[in-house]
């Protein structure tokens, strides 16, 4: 394996890493991660109180 994809795969780990913990600390949430079929999928799971406007965002554009 080569340095550069060594460096992304060590980042990719500690930005995972780090959003399971804001997830999960600040927010209430849950991270977990799934292999299918070779893929990784990842699936946050939040607490969304119904009383309030929700914005659901996909691929960064609010909708």
């Amino acid at each position: 394996m080569n340095i550069k994809l060594q460096h992304k795969i060590i980042l990719l780990r500690s930005f995972i890493y780090e959003t399971g913990t804001i997830i999960e600390t600040n927010m209430g949430g849950s991270l977990t991660v799934h292999n299918i079929d070779g893929c990784a999928e990842f699936l946050i799971g939040l607490n969304v109180s119904t009383d309030t406007d929700i914005a659901v965002i996909r691929g960064g554009e609010k909708l």
